[in-house]
């Protein structure tokens, strides 16, 4: 809890509640098996089964796959005139997307039609397949736009049930851009739909076509050309404790609070990282176009692509390497949930074989029993930390802080 200052401005001690979530597919099934015990917890501590995770964040932060699961906790339903009842439950991710994600990665959606029948017609075999990777995405998207439309209807970024953010890149401004409930609420310009955000974000280069939409408000028009948020955040955390700070310090002007980070709760779940197999060795290769890509990628087949996982993997270790130093002294006050010994087969965003969604809903069964870990800050790999606690326990104590915070508000009549 945070200290109480001069002012009396942090007298309640309120925590900020932050929950962010990464990209990487198919495997985002993997965070949905953690939330779906973090949901069934708080279900347990509060007596109410129909509690959902979003009254329990401040802040509920994603990035693609986890943009999506993240808008699924925090959009009211379509459906639902009270506007109180998520897409989705905690505890349906799963099912979600052991149902969803053959259709979004199925053999009718990748582009496989012959554009150029003269080019065609001299490309055989793998050949052909590079020339189609190299002038299409590999899917078509259709599907997944068409679902992300019907899940969110027409609610708006501005409408969700606890603030989000979800991340995305303008390719042609070349920076990323940030979708948030608080810049949606401050300017009617960035309140834009919640489908053409959650498009936006999961629009991963090479697997999906970028997006194009725009924003009118009275006589002002604002142009995105967006692509996947991995580009640039593939793990938001500390975008989403930098929004929060910042909306703290616009309610408040008080700089003699005690250490900010007192004030955070922070889960923050990975969806897994291919182990190191030696497959990306300097010596033996040229590194040309080819070997950043891989063959299985190019033929269109389900595979890791070395280019995309390295950018992916970097942004999102280097964001825990820095939030892992931010709470350098307040361990307990940020758990991150990562697993970071995939195989390659497994690491694939868009492996939807049955047999791989089930060993992916296994991981992250497994993951739970498997102790909490955080990063080396010297060496970068994962080492378990000084609690001795597995990832199951941590998250009981979680699910405890988080219900008693919340408990603790209905008391006081707080709201963030």
């Amino acid at each position: 809890m945070a200290g109480n200052c001069d002012t009396g401005c942090c007298s309640n001690g309120k925590l900020i509640t932050v929950l962010s979530i990464d990209g990487g597919g198919a495997r985002g099934i993997i965070p949905g098996k953690i939330l779906a015990f973090l949901e069934t917890e708080l279900k347990r501590l509060d007596g109410d089964k129909f509690v959902s995770i979003s009254e329990y964040f401040d802040m509920i932060a994603g990035t693609s796959t986890g943009g999506l699961i993240a808008a699924m906790l925090a959009t009211p339903k379509p459906s639902d005139p009270q506007g109180k009842q998520p897409i989705k439950p905690a505890s349906d991710i799963c099912n979600f997307y052991r149902a969803e994600c053959p259709r979004i990665f199925s053999p009718q959606e990748k582009n496989t039609e012959e554009k150029n029948t003269e080019v065609g017609s001299h490309l055989k075999g793998l050949a052909w397949s590079i020339f189609l990777r190299a002038t299409n995405a590999k899917y078509k998207g259709t599907y997944l736009r068409q679902l992300i439309k019907e899940l969110v209807g027409e609610r708006k970024i501005g409408e969700t049930l606890t603030n989000v953010l979800l991340t995305s890149f303008d390719i042609k401004l070349m920076q990323p851009t940030i979708f948030s409930t608080l810049r949606a609420k401050a300017n009617d310009l960035d309140d834009s739909l919640m489908a053409n955000v959650c498009i936006s974000t999961t629009a991963a280069p090479t697997y999906f076509p970028p997006y194009y939409f725009k924003n009118t408000t009275l006589s002002i028009t604002k142009e995105f050309n967006l692509v996947d948020g991995g580009v640039a955040a593939n793990n938001p955390t500390l975008l989403a404790i930098g929004e929060m700070e910042k909306e703290r310090k616009r309610e408040r002007t008080c700089n003699k609070c005690s250490n900010k980070q007192d004030m955070y709760l922070v889960l923050s779940l990975g969806t897994g990282e291919v182990k190191n197999e030696g497959k990306l060795a300097v010596q033996g290769r040229n590194w040309g176009f080819l070997d950043w890509l891989s063959t299985d990628w190019l033929k269109g087949s389900a595979g890791s692509c070395p280019i995309i996982d390295c950018f992916a993997n970097a942004a999102s270790d280097m964001v825990d390497l820095y939030t892992a130093m931010y709470f350098l002294h307040h361990e307990h006050d940020y758990l991150r949930i990562q697993c970071e010994n995939l195989e390659s087969s497994e690491a694939a965003m868009d492996d939807v074989s049955e047999e791989n969604l089930k060993k992916l809903e296994r991981i992250g069964e497994q993951l739970l029993n498997k102790p909490v870990a955080s990063v080396d800050l010297e060496t970068g790999q994962y080492r378990p930390v000084s609690i001795r606690l597995t990832n199951r326990e941590a998250l009981i104590k979680f699910a405890k802080q988080l219900s008693d915070e919340k408990k603790r508000r209905l008391e006081k009549n707080v709201v963030i």
